[in-house]
């Protein structure tokens, strides 16, 4: 059957095919405007890398030590990505790229099963592709944007299951959430809100009690299975940094350990809702102009969060960014380079100080809207109008209090973007807010996260154009100049390709005589400089090689 035109926007059309065509070709003005060409690999995706070239080359999957994330899934999605051509970062980083795509339009159809209108569905989805910290992972081969957009269409499925009440739907929901758990450990959460809810849905139905057993019981048999697999291996995940932060986080007494839990609590609360902006005001101005009581209490949960988490930014003189990794004070994506990473000299141009405030307080705001909005839902029980909004209520939840407590990336609050927009959309009943007539809503919405598709696509081509002046320049010293590998530090990624141990302290070099750094160093001379042109802020920059001056 084909669907109506039910926009009330000019000349927006809002047919089936309307919106997933134009999410697809944002998505791709975003990468081309990037253009994230060169055989290097980016953050921690070296590690996993190996692990697909194993399996291309040599046909077996050989897990690293060094990695948290079980993976499995991504290795084999990033293995069908090289078998036309070979290995390579190329193909890797297309096969998460198409993820990403992937990752954006089942965030819009998840906010039309959970009930949402199309325009308000397609902003999510768009806000969702502009976020920076999910652009700039995107093109790299890490597991975080494959385990979003695993764990949101695992959602879409199991809430179709509900709502229809049918087996081909819990199957392929099921697999996709296996999947998830193979990407990141963490993907048992989907498992376990499933089966929440399934054993609450009336009427009672056998099939579905076998369903919420089922669930979990696979997801939990399969980790199992991983987890014995790569401990034959030598790989061993439950010894990881983040179990680690969550027993310092216990032995530290019932004060260190709520103080530690609130603060990241506040702090995830600050990220996403400055990254859910975009549907936040909107959706509070709705939820305060259709009145009662859930509203004005959600008011006071706003004023309250904010209130306090600005007082505890105001003692500590924290500001943003205030999590560690993708987002840092002069773009996204780790400056991983000895000088600036280890050293933390000022060789990279910074944001002016009034503008991070400035942005500290739109998160701020982001955060207490979050809270409000999801409080006033809570209140007026519209998180349980429709399963696909318990299911991901209650998987948010889930995922929050994990994160919370065993500790954060930043980019590990990327699931909740898209999970919070959903809860988000619950408060505006389905429809695009309507408080200022629609049409000014959604056409700001937009305007907001395009905004931040600039700023990320901007600094997502800086993180690449100086990724490819240090691998130049790795290229320079090493082969033209002779500069032994045994005393050279060419930054995180190629230490750890080349100088990985388990046995050696981590960046596995420590004040090499050969260098290559953002800018000067104390007791280092300049021995040659390599170009590149950056866009924030504007004009060429250089990175140097350097060599260490005898005393």
């Amino acid at each position: 059957m084909e669907a109506t035109p039910t926009s009330t926007v000019p000349g927006l059309e809002t047919r089936a095919w309307f919106a997933p065509l134009l999410l697809s070709g944002v998505w791709l003005l975003l990468l081309l405007s990037v253009w994230p060409a060169g055989e290097f690999p980016l953050n921690d995706d070296w590690v996993y890398a190996a692990s697909v070239r194993s399996l291309v080359e040599e046909g077996r999957l050989a897990p690293s030590p060094y990695t948290e994330a079980s993976y499995v899934t991504q290795a084999l999605w990033g293995g069908l990505f090289c078998l036309p051509g070979g290995w390579s970062y190329s193909a890797l980083r297309l096969s998460t790229a198409v993820l990403g795509l992937a990752g954006v339009l089942v965030c819009f159809a998840l906010l039309l099963e959970a009930g949402a209108g199309r325009r308000l569905a397609m902003l999510a989805a768009l806000t969702l592709a502009a976020n920076p910290l999910y652009l700039n992972l995107s093109l790299t081969f890490m597991t975080d944007v494959p385990f979003a957009a695993l764990c949101l269409a695992a959602l879409l499925f199991l809430a179709r299951s509900l709502r229809r009440d049918s087996w081909g739907d819990f199957l392929v929901g099921s697999a996709l959430s296996v999947a998830a758990v193979l990407t990141r450990q963490a993907g048992l959460v989907v498992a376990l809100a499933y089966a929440a809810v399934a054993l609450q849905a009336r009427p009672v139905r056998t099939s579905r009690m076998i369903q919420a057993l089922l669930s979990p019981l696979l997801a939990g048999a399969v980790l199992l299975a991983w987890h014995y697999w790569a401990r034959t291996r030598g790989v061993d995940w439950l010894s990881n940094d983040r179990l680690k932060d969550l027993f310092t986080s216990l032995s530290a007494g019932v004060g260190g350990a709520v103080g530690a839990v609130s603060w990241r609590a506040a702090v995830a609360l600050v990220y996403v809702g400055f990254f859910t902006l975009p549907l936040l005001a909107p959706a509070a101005a709705e939820a305060w102009h259709v009145g009662g009581p859930a509203p004005r209490h959600g008011a006071q949960v706003a004023l309250t969060f904010f209130g306090l988490t600005w007082v505890a930014l105001t003692a500590t003189g924290a500001r943003m960014p205030l999590s560690e990794n993708l987002l840092h004070d002069s773009g996204v994506g780790p400056p991983t380079l000895w000088d600036v990473y280890i050293e933390h000299l000022p060789n990279l141009p910074k944001a002016p100080a009034l503008l991070w405030t400035g942005i500290t307080v739109l998160a701020l705001i982001g955060g207490a809207l979050l809270a409000g909005v999801v409080a006033a839902a809570a209140l007026t029980k519209a998180l349980g109008r429709s399963p696909a909004v318990a299911l991901v209520g209650i998987t948010a939840s889930l995922y929050a209090a994990l994160m919370v407590t065993a500790g954060y990336f930043d980019r590990y609050l990327i699931l909740l973007v898209p999970l919070c927009a959903v809860l988000v959309s619950t408060v505006a009943g389905g429809r695009t807010p309507s408080w200022l007539g629609g049409r000014t809503a959604f056409l700001a919405g937009v305007a907001l996260a395009t905004t931040y598709g600039l700023f990320g696509a901007a600094a997502t081509h800086d993180y690449f154009a100086w990724n490819r002046a240090r691998w130049a320049a790795i290229d320079d010293a090493i082969r033209v100049r002779g500069v032994p590998a045994s005393g050279f530090d060419g930054g995180y990624e190629w230490n750890g390709l080349n100088r990985y141990s388990p046995t050696k302290p981590w960046w596995w070099a420590d004040r090499e005589p050969w260098v290559i750094a953002f800018g000067p160093v104390p007791g280092y001379g300049e021995v040659a400089r390599y170009p590149y042109r950056r866009l924030l802020p504007p004009g060429e920059a250089t990175l140097l090689l350097l060599h260490r001056e005898e005393p």
